[in-house]
Parts: C-alpha cells; structure tokens; sequence
C-alpha cells in the first residue's frame, strides 16, 4: 500500500494531466481496497474466535456426552442389580421359582455343562416373563375364593319353541367384591329397679380394650390396618370414610391409636422379651422409614430396626417373631441400646453400626457378632458382572458348595449341624481361603475383586466362627417383604 501510494504522489506531480487524473484514480482504487482488505480481516478474526468458541463448547459437549454415557452405564447396572434381586432365582416371588424352573428346563434341553450355566445364569438379571395375552383378561388364580352362584332365569326349553330342554351349562367365573359394611353395634345392657332398696341398678358393661372410646375393635383394627398394613396417610382414611357415609377426623384417628398403642405396650413387651431375652441367636437389620416433618414441607428420614428369631432350621420349636424398633437414625448407639445387656448371637449384613458387638468393655460385650455369607457373596457376584474375568464366578462356584452344604443341614439339630459342618465345610472354606489369598496378591488395589476379596478376608473370622460354634443361618432374611431387604 505504502509503495502504491508513494508512487502515485510522484505521478500527481506530472505535467501530464491525464497522468495526474490517473494517479488519483489509482490512489482511490487502492485505498478502497485496503478498506475492503481490513473488513475481510476482521470478519476472518471474527471467524476465527467463533471457531474456537465452538470447538471448546464441542470439547465440553464431547465431555457431557461421556459423562452421561458412563451415568447411564451405571444406572443400566444399578438397574441389572435390582432386576437380579427382585426376580433372580433367589428371589421369594412365585414367579421368580417358576422362572428358575424353566432356565433348569433350558439347560437341560441345550445340554450345557451345568456347572457353566450355574456360574452365569443363576446370578444374571432376569427379565419378567411378558404377559401371555394383551387384552386384560388376567389368569384364574383365584382357587381360594368362595364360589357364589348367581341366580340366572332362563326358558326350561328350547327358546325356538321344539321342546329340546337343558343339556348342559356354559360357566361364566368373574371376580366380585362386597365393599366393607359400616355400622353402629348397639348392645343394650339392663337397668333394673330393685324393689328390695328401692334403687335403679345397672348391668356392668362387658369389659374392652379401651374403654370410653366411640370406636370398637374391629373398627380400630380397620384403622391400623389400613394405616400400617397398607401404609395409607389419615388424610386419605378420612376421604374414604366420608365417602361411605362417616365423619371420622383425623385427629380423633391419631388420638384413638396412640391410645391403642398404649394399651397394646404389654403384649409388645411380652414379645421383646421372647424375641430377645429368650432367644439364643436372631437376625438383625435395619430399614430406611420416612417421617412428616411439620412446618419443613418435606418428608425426614427415620430407621426402622429388626430383631427377627426363628429356630426353626435349628430343629427349635420356638414360636417364630419379629420385633421392631423405630430409631432416629443409624447410629451405633442405637443398636447398643437394643442389643446391650443382652446375650445373643447376632447375624447382620457388616455395616459399620455393628462393628463393636462382642468387644470388652462394651455393653454389647456377651454378644456373638457373626456376618452373612450372602452379602460376601453379593460383591463376587457383582465383580463378575462386572469384569471380563473368570475369577470372580470361580469364587462364586466354591461359596455356592457352601450353600448346598447348609441347604442340607436346614432343620437338624445345632450338634449335628456342626459336626457335618466340621465334616463337609471345613475342607471347602480352607480352599476357599487359600484361594481368596492367592487372588489378593495378584490383582490390583482398586479392582472390584481385589475389593470383594478384602471385603471378604476382612470378616473372615466372623463368617467362619460357624465352623466353631452352634451358630445361625448362612442366608439373612426381609422381615417386611421388600420394605426391609438385605
């Protein structure tokens, strides 16, 4: 530019005025294009941040993408896990038992090697079945139910009028309910007037739970079981009772069972007391329950405690119960202060709360704290779905030995429980140790084995003192279902 323009100040001075005009022409022709050149420049600047923004936006889009690829890897996992629980072969559901006959019925059919299709399919998340029709009609599984027949009026004979009469009926079955009966017991006790004193005398009332309240038993039954059982809010009690006709507040509901509970404080006590007093081992778990928190506009987080007792894989005779405890939270004082003073063998799933159990000095001192094989299982298992290797279902395959071992033993007496333990486990833990103990010094740190395995050694002691002492079941239990699974 600089050289164009020097050039046509020279020209400018020409006598030559066709040079002069021309020089100018030139001069303006180039600073126009310089104009031009600077507008390109700045628009190919513009361009250029522009492309930069979006390729740092597309590095953070790229880096959203794989995070939530890995969130959805993660709850496509979770949810494989809980598919697993709730419908593997283990699982308490009928349907889950009918689904572990057909895999049986698969295996047999493929001619698989057995042991194989155990390893990978008996822990492997089974889909439910898909229903067999669309059209809402339900199977007929209702054999318990009483059969009421409907009164039907039909021509004796033939409606064409020949005479033919009833050869046989076609049978038409559906599903009927009577809606609960609402009403007022009226029982009228005698007043009588004594001619002897001269005095009016009454008839003592029969005696009941709660005397003075406007509700019977049945009816405070309906309310619990409707509140407990079937875990409905007052608010939506209320509303159903109004719609059949009664006004039942919900302050007089909660009043009437706090005073029910009261009543009932004995029988509770009498059930602690053979659920844990009595008893020589139970199982022990907690639950997650949540709770109104007035005036927060959110719900609380509270946690409901099991104490369950059955002897009955033990050869016992003892009535099977299940007492619960609700607490605040999960804390280790809360177990000791259900547990504490107490002489009792403990099974629970290993989390921390119960770390102290059995430890001098403690009150929780004459307690025997034994682990659950399922839960040292559950991570190997987790591990294998997990990995590419076959290690983890080879320890998975020696701890299912384990389980049909103690299958054997369900019902028998705690000696001959432990001396066929000491006849038939022993040799199976000790591989299973050794085995544990070689893999622990061939896998990395952070490996989801090496983690079941540390898991597993970690509480060794305590899920091996079977072999020692007339101890509990290897499977935990769900004292409500699957509100308190373990």
């Amino acid at each position: 530019m600089d050289t164009i323009q020097a050039a046509c100040a020279q020209l400018a001075g020409h006598q030559d005025r066709y040079v002069q005009k021309l020089s100018e022409v030139i001069e303006q022709a180039d600073r126009q294009r310089d104009i031009e050149c600077g507008k390109i420049q700045a628009r190919l600047s513009k361009a250029t941040s522009e492309i930069k923004t979006l390729r740092s936006e597309l590095k953070r889009t790229r880096r959203q993408v794989e995070d939530l690829k890995a969130e959805v890897a993660e709850q496509t996992a979770r949810t494989a896990e809980l598919l697993h629980e709730q419908y593997s072969p283990k699982s308490e559901t009928a349907k889950a038992k009918r689904r572990q006959g057909a895999m049986r019925a698969d295996d047999q059919r493929e001619g698989s090697d057995p042991a194989l299709s155990r390893q990978f399919k008996s822990y492997a998340a089974v889909l439910p079945p898909r229903p067999r029709n669309r059209n809402g009609r339900g199977a007929k599984n209702w054999d318990s139910l009483e059969r009421i027949e409907v009164p039907m009026e039909f021509p004796e004979t033939c409606p064409c009028g020949c005479g033919g009469t009833i050869r046989n009926y076609d049978i038409d079955e559906k599903r009927e309910v009577i809606p609960a009966k609402f009403y007022i017991a009226v029982r009228k006790y005698p007043r009588y007037r004594c001619r002897k004193d001269d005095v009016t005398v009454g008839t003592l009332f029969k005696p009941t739970l709660m005397p003075g309240v406007t509700s019977g038993t049945s009816m405070l039954a309906y309310l619990v079981t409707m509140r407990y059982g079937w875990g409905m809010p007052m608010y939506r009690i209320e509303n159903m009772l109004n719609h059949s006709g009664i006004t039942y507040h919900r302050a007089t509901m909660c009043k009437q069972i706090g005073r029910l509970a009261a009543e009932l404080w004995h029988v509770t006590s009498e059930l602690q007391r053979h659920t844990l007093d009595d008893a020589s081992r139970i199982f022990f778990d907690e639950t997650v329950l949540k709770i109104l928190r007035p005036g927060e506009g959110k719900t609380g987080h509270s946690y409901m405690y099991a104490a369950h007792r059955d002897d009955s894989s033990f050869g016992g005779n003892a009535p099977r119960s299940t007492m619960f405890f609700h607490r605040t939270s999960r804390s280790m004082a809360h177990i000791h202060g259900i547990l504490g003073g107490k002489s009792l063998i403990v099974q629970h799933d290993g989390y921390a709360g119960y770390g102290r159990l059995g430890q001098l000095g403690t009150e929780v001192e004459n307690i025997v704290s034994v682990e659950c094989w399922v839960h040292a299982r559950r991570n190997f298992i987790k591990a294998a779905q997990r990995m590419k290797s076959i290690l983890p279902n080879e320890v998975v395959e020696i701890m299912s030995q384990i389980f049909e071992i103690e299958s054997v033993l369900r019902g028998r007496t705690p000696d001959a429980r432990l001396a066929y333990r000491k006849e038939r486990s022993e040799e199976v833990i000790q591989r299973l140790y050794f085995r544990l103990r070689e893999l622990s010094s061939s896998t990395l740190k952070q490996d989801r084995l090496r983690k079941a395995i540390n898991y597993t050694l970690e509480r060794w002691d305590s899920l091996t003192l079977r072999l020692c002492r007339i101890l509990c079941l290897t499977r935990f239990f769900t004292p409500l279902g699957s509100g308190l699974r373990t």
